[in-house]
């Protein structure tokens, strides 16, 4: 099955926002990258068994997406548009009792062994 947009192909594309640029341009290579780490982050949460992590894998998804949906809108504002660190809810400090969703990981609380 072949599928068409019928808008021909020149070397170009239509970012989220409709306009065209180049296929070539670092624009769409970026928010492929990001989109290809994105479903690496998604394989990686659904196989991790610790939900804490499954939460912050999830919250760094949709943080992707929408880093991905900026840059596939170059003169249209994006929907969910992206808000710098310590405003709003992207301050992951504040939201994880003082540690980062990687100083987490790294140092995931400690449970004493009882033998």
């Amino acid at each position: 099955m072949s599928i068409t947009t019928k808008t021909g192909d020149q070397g170009m594309t239509s970012l989220w926002s409709g306009e065209r640029v180049e296929k070539d341009n670092a624009r769409v290579e970026a928010y492929g990258t990001i989109d290809e780490l994105n479903s690496f982050v998604g394989e990686n949460r659904h196989y991790c068994e610790l939900e804490e992590v499954r939460t912050i894998l999830l919250r760094i998804q949709r943080e992707l997406f929408q880093v991905a949906g900026q840059l596939a809108s170059k003169d249209k504002p994006y929907l969910e548009p992206i808000t710098e660190p310590g405003g709003g809810s992207h301050d992951d400090r504040s939201r994880t009792g003082g540690a980062s969703p990687a100083e987490r990981i790294r140092h995931p609380r400690q449970h004493p062994f009882i033998g």
